[in-house]
C-alpha cells in the first residue's frame, strides 16, 4: 500500500557529530558483518518491497563497499530491471545506469564500482540505499557526500528503501534540513516504517 508523504520534522539535538557517529557505527557494522553477510536476506522481511516490483519496475541497487549490506541477493529474488549508482567524478552528481550481473564495472572516483559510462541512464522506481546509520524516524546517515539526498530531492517519486544491520540503529542522529527521509528500512530482523512512509507493512 502506498500512502502520501508528510513534511519533515525539525532537526533533533546533537549527541555526537556526524563524523564521530559514522566512525562508531562503521566499527559496529564491521563487528557483525562477517557473521551476518551470508544470512541477511534469509531472515530479512523483504516481502513488502518484492510485492511492489512488477515486470516494468526499475530498481536501483548499489555495489557494496566494505562492510555494507550486500543488496545484490535481493536482486536475485526480485529480477527485472536493475541499475547502479554512477558518478562522473568527485564533483559530479549521482545518477543511475542499468546493469546486469556479469556486465563490466569500473571504479568510481569514490572507490566503489559502477557501470560503464555507456550504460543506459535510468531513474529507478525504487531505490535500495546503503546506510551507515539510521533511526526510527527513517533518517539516514550516509557517507557524508550528499549524493543520495540530492538524487532523492530531484527524483522524489522514487520509493526510498534503506538496508542495514539492526546494530546500525542509533538514537543519536541529527537530521539536517536538507536530509531526505527514507520510506522504509530493512534489517535482518524487521521492516521499519514511520508515519510519513509511502509504504505500509500491513
Amino acid at each position: 500500500m502506498v500512502v502520501p508523504p508528510t513534511h519533515r520534522r525539525e532537526s533533533k539535538s546533537i549527541v555526537l557529530s556526524k563524523d564521530e557517529l559514522r566512525r562508531a557505527l562503521r566499527t559496529t557494522r564491521q563487528s557483525v558483518e562477517s557473521a551476518l553477510k551470508h544470512s541477511f536476506w534469509l531472515h530479512a522481511p523483504a516481502s513488502v518491497v518484492l510485492e511492489l516490483i512488477q515486470d516494468e519496475t526499475c530498481v536501483g541497487y548499489y555495489y557494496p563497499l566494505g562492510s555494507e549490506v550486500d543488496p545484490l541477493p535481493f536482486y536475485e529474488l526480485a529480477g527485472g530491471c536493475a541499475a547502479l549508482p554512477w558518478i562522473s567524478g568527485r564533483n559530479g552528481d549521482m545518477m543511475f545506469r542499468t546493469w546486469q550481473p556479469g556486465q563490466t564495472l569500473e571504479k568510481s572516483a569514490f572507490g566503489f564500482v559502477q557501470p560503464r559510462a555507456d550504460a543506459q541512464i535510468v531513474v529507478p522506481d525504487i531505490i535500495i540505499a546503503p546506510l551507515v546509520g539510521f533511526d526510527r524516524a527513517l533518517d539516514r546517515l550516509g557517507q557524508g557526500a550528499g549524493h543520495y539526498d540530492r538524487f532523492f530531492a530531484k527524483h522524489s517519486d522514487a520509493i526510498r528503501i534503506g538496508v542495514a544491520f539492526a546494530c546500525q540503529e542509533s538514537d543519536g542522529l541529527s537530521a539536517d534540513l536538507w536530509d531526505i527521509q527514507l520510506d522504509a528500512i530493512i534489517t535482518e530482523r524487521e521492516f521499519i516504517t514511520a508515519p510519513h512512509s509511502r509504504i505500509s507493512a500491513s
